[in-house]
């Protein structure tokens, strides 16, 4: 199994982290644990992850291909955040890298390293990276109900004369 045209990582990176895990520290293969099919499966996972993140800060979803030709330093970033991912998955499964005497484990870490990048993408980094959101995050803004969920009145967030002060001049004429 390969990973699908919309995952960024690949084994090689995520192999660079926990290859430790493997006998030998060899290549993810069919006979491994875990294999690189398991490998390509946590990858696309991760992607999806990314990928949703992505959406829901206004970003496009878009192939590896695409954005590594059109934004190559956010492609960059995203193939490092989705190896992150993966390798925090395949060692959170794994009994060998978790340490609960300590509380320390490359688990924990890579964990950390993941959640931290996603919350990169809601930052403007990936903007000044040439990654071009589909639409501002003014789009993103919805209004609701003048009531909440228990029925009270909501107070307005802007009010009308707020601004005015004893003294001032109104700029409306009665």
């Amino acid at each position: 199994m390969a990973v699908s045209t919309f995952t960024y990582g690949s084994n090689d990176g995520v192999h660079l982290r926990v290859g430790w895990l493997i006998p030998g520290k060899a290549a993810f293969g069919a006979t491994t644990e875990p294999s690189s099919g398991d490998v390509d499966v946590i990858l696309d996972q991760v992607a999806s992850e990314i990928h949703a993140k992505l959406a829901e800060n206004g970003y496009p979803v878009n192939t590896s291909a695409v954005v590594l030709a059109d934004a190559p330093r956010a492609h960059k970033f995203l193939s490092k955040l989705n190896e992150d991912g993966a390798a925090s998955y395949l060692l959170q499964i794994s009994p060998v890298a978790n340490n609960p005497e300590t509380g320390e484990s490359p688990a924990v870490f890579w964990k950390k390293r993941y959640e931290e990048g996603l919350k990169i993408i809601a930052s403007p980094a990936l903007d000044k990276m040439s990654l071009s959101r589909d639409e501002s995050l003014s789009n993103l803004l919805a209004s609701g109900s003048y009531k909440d969920e228990n029925g009270n009145e909501k107070k307005p967030y802007f009010k009308r004369g707020a601004f005015d002060f004893p003294g001032s001049r109104s700029l409306t004429e009665d």
